[in-house]
């Protein structure tokens, strides 16, 4: 703590934790009692002040961005939307330090990012990676940017911060990326657009366990079942081809014993990625299926803005399932006589086109 002196106005991190649980100015002291009904006090030295945080920090893993109105404009939420980026906390290293603003989410507390805890710690970010990397509390690649044989993801050193509010009027220095960490926004140099896409890893800021999340999840499923994987890293790349394989190994097995192998399916999502199909699932008498995200991951399925983009059908005594997903753009419809649909640990987005 500083004493004996007065606020240095240029010290913008210092000023920018005032009153807050990191700072580090001295006060003259306070007599009013942290507790009084009329006037509260803080600096009281026998008082003792805790502040608490009701969110936690969440990950993002190695998600696809897409760019909103041109190409070198991006948000790190896949729904085009602002978002703060968290911290991703570390555990302190030994048992007498002090927690800090890297570990308090070992509280399932969150430090969001200040545009003053980035800019005046540019040097953290270049020198130390306390902010910027991978497993660290954000990371971005681009492939072949800004040249076909750049390192990925992007190097520390190109990473600027910056304030994108009037991202229209900001020009990022060329080689360089532009990240505005109060509003998620990526800004990359006019003339040197990305031209293989833009993914990224980050934390954002929610308050429980619950949508579409990389958080662990019971995962639940009939006694008997099929289980097809789709993903990058997998044979089946995506849902529809999951679905195809499913129905192609129905036909291949027509008796009554190899028929009830496959009557329940499950295409399990072993990414964060996403998907941006026309889903039509036409479910048979007591056949059962669920789409679900892997434990620990959230993947996006995002529908176009076109009517029956989403749809599921289903006969007698059969049954459909949604777990883990986040799904935007439209919203789902379900008919015919099925007997249930399950929707956990999901988001749904219908209709929400965001213009920044």
């Amino acid at each position: 703590m500083l004493r004996g002196q007065t606020v240095d106005l240029r010290q913008s991190d210092a000023l920018d934790k005032l009153d807050g649980p990191f700072d580090e100015l001295a006060h003259t002291v306070d007599v009013r009692r942290i507790n009084s009904h009329l006037t509260q006090g803080r600096y009281n030295i026998p008082s003792v002040g805790l502040f608490l945080w009701r969110l936690k920090a969440y990950s993002v893993t190695k998600t696809p961005v897409t760019s909103l109105e041109q190409r070198n404009c991006y948000t790190f939420s896949v729904l085009g939307n602002n978002t703060p980026l968290y911290t991703n906390w570390e555990r302190e290293v030994e048992p007498t330090q002090i927690a800090g603003e890297f570990n308090l989410l070992y509280l399932s507390a969150a430090m969001p990012f200040t545009e003053t805890v980035v800019v005046d710690g540019v040097e953290k970010l270049r020198a130390s990676a306390a902010y910027y990397g991978e497993n660290k509390s954000l990371v971005i690649w681009a492939p072949d940017w800004p040249s076909k044989d750049a390192i990925q993801p992007i190097p520390r050193e190109k990473i600027v911060p910056a304030d994108l509010s009037d991202w229209d009027r900001y020009r990022p220095v060329r080689d360089t990326v532009a990240v505005d960490p109060v509003l998620g926004r990526i800004l990359f140099p006019p003339r040197q657009p990305p031209k293989k896409g833009v993914k990224v890893s980050y934390y954002y800021g929610f308050s429980a366990d619950m949508g579409g999340g990389e958080y662990a999840r019971t995962l639940s499923q009939p006694l008997e079942y099929t289980l097809y994987q789709v993903g990058a890293e997998q044979k089946l790349k995506n849902i529809n081809e999951g679905l195809a394989q499913w129905d192609k190994d129905q036909q291949a097995h027509t008796n009554d014993q190899e028929t009830k192998q496959f009557q329940n399916a499950i295409i399990e999502i072993t990414d964060s990625g996403l998907y941006e199909e026309r889903l039509n699932i036409a479910l048979k008498k007591k056949q059962s299926l669920q789409i679900r995200a892997a434990n620990l991951k959230r993947p996006v399925i995002r529908l176009s803005d076109r009517p029956d983009q989403f749809n599921i059908s289903g006969e007698e005594d059969s049954y459909f399932t949604l777990d883990g997903l986040l799904i935007a753009g439209r919203g789902l419809q379900m008919e015919g006589s099925i007997a249930g649909v399950i929707i956990r640990h999901s988001t749904l987005v219908p209709g929400w086109v965001s213009r920044t």
